[in-house]
């Protein structure tokens, strides 16, 4: 049985008391149970998501694709999103990520398709993400930004390739990692 409270101890930046703690401001964290679902702030693809995230959330209908620990879901509602539609394929990270949001006392939709959306998130590999995109086709209703990182800096150009249908707006990098802000009309 792996023991997460000793992994997240040894990994996550911010580990106190038993939690995770995830600042997003000054003024405002949140805490996430230690378990299997990949987000908790130590792999700076998260970062990048996540300072993408916080200048474009207030008052937007979000979808977090492959949740994980629900970090993405929980930082977009408490930063103003007016609601979250969190999405995972694995059973054990959607128990962890049910946990978190019940923690913060958060309502976050897991796996259900939202009428509209305005802004999708994406913290995977390459080769998962464009599983996941073909996965859940709805995304490509409506006009929306894409929020994706989880891609290393050599692999820009093919994956700019392939998203040929989604304009790039903004890139960063930490180290050897790459986030994109692609919009989708």
């Amino acid at each position: 049985m792996i023991n997460w409270k000793e992994i997240w101890k040894i990994h996550s930046p911010h580990f106190k008391n038993g939690y995770g703690i995830v600042p997003l401001s000054k003024d405002l964290s949140f805490r996430l149970v230690p378990g299997p679902g990949f987000g908790d702030l130590s792999h700076p693809t998260t970062n990048l998501v996540l300072d993408f995230l916080k200048p474009l959330v207030k008052g937007k209908t979000v979808i977090d694709i492959g949740c994980g620990s629900g970090i993405l879901s929980i930082a977009a509602a408490l930063l103003g999103a007016k609601a979250v539609y969190a999405f995972e394929i694995d059973p054990e990270a959607i128990r962890h990520a049910e946990e978190n949001f019940k923690l913060n006392h958060l309502k976050i939709f897991i796996n259900k398709e939202p009428p509209t959306a305005d802004l999708v998130t994406i913290n995977m590999i390459s080769s998962e993400q464009r599983l996941a995109l073909e996965q859940y086709p709805f995304i490509k209703k409506f006009p929306i930004h894409l929020l994706s990182s989880g891609l290393l800096k050599q692999e820009r150009e093919p994956y700019l390739k392939e998203m040929a249908n989604w304009q790039l707006i903004k890139e960063r990098s930490k180290g050897e990692w790459l986030g994109l802000h692609l919009l989708h009309n």
